[in-house]
């Protein structure tokens, strides 16, 4: 479904953060653990150490999702700094929230938890940083702090542990991406005699539309509307403007 709202923006960040730290936590155990892994669910201390660990890693994983899917959403400088702080903000608080009973049972203090995401978003650089995928910092640490495997092990596994988690986001990033990618994010470019004419939402209404397209690198929206209105000339040419996700492969 199009995420184009902030309620969408909630629940895709938390069931995703849900689900990347419950399958990196169990395949970091699972391929330690061999052929042992099936018995540690009998043992009600060790099962509960991988609770304490999956609530710990949830609270990483949903601050770097929240701070990366607000950045790519209101990605340019028409929104203020100060609205995607705010609505980061909210849909950190809302994902801890939902998860809540689960995570508190677990020894995952809430306050705490959202009083370390408010000093994250003190720092964040909204229109660099947290568009990268070196925004995705916290969530690797964590998954090789919290999980419930002995230290000596765990500096063997440091690096590959960490890329694993860092691996795991890129599939999240492009399903974010591509449901971004639709007719609300959409911006029309119409050449009129007294200028161009700005409008939202595709201006396609038929089936066979496509002539052509441009594939502009550009640092925000305003910059791409710029860039077509000096190809919108003719009155008959009507110019759609989307954000896409490229790059190129050698």
């Amino acid at each position: 479904s199009t995420l184009d709202s902030v309620v969408a923006l909630e629940r895709f960040v938390s069931s995703r953060a849900a689900f990347v730290t419950q399958k990196k936590l169990y395949g970091y155990l699972k391929t330690r653990m061999g052929t042992k892994w099936p018995t540690v669910f009998a043992d009600d201390v060790y099962r509960q150490s991988i609770n304490i660990a999956a609530a710990q890693i949830f609270a990483a994983s949903l601050s770097d999702l929240t701070v990366h899917a607000v950045a790519t959403a209101l990605e340019g400088d028409s929104i203020s700094n100060e609205t995607k702080t705010a609505i980061a903000r909210r849909i950190y608080a809302h994902g801890i929230a939902e998860n809540e009973a689960v995570n508190s049972a677990h020894g995952l203090d809430s306050a705490v938890a959202i009083a370390e995401f408010e000093k994250r978003l003190t720092g964040t650089d909204w229109n660099f940083g947290a568009l990268m995928a070196e925004n995705f910092n916290c969530s690797p640490v964590a998954l090789l702090k919290w999980s419930p495997i002995a230290e000596e092990l765990k500096k063997f596994d440091g690096e590959i542990v960490e890329n694993s988690m860092k691996f795991a986001w890129i599939d999240v990033r492009r399903d974010f991406a591509a449901r971004l990618d639709a007719p609300a994010t959409a911006r029309t470019v119409r050449a009129r005699a007294s200028g161009h004419e700005i409008s939202d939402g595709p201006f396609i209404e038929s089936k066979e539309w496509l002539v052509g397209f441009y594939l502009v690198d550009c640092g925000d929206e305003e910059q791409a509307i710029a860039r077509a209105k000096l190809i919108c000339a003719d009155p008959h040419h009507v110019i759609e403007v989307r954000p896409v996700n490229w790059r190129w492969r050698p």
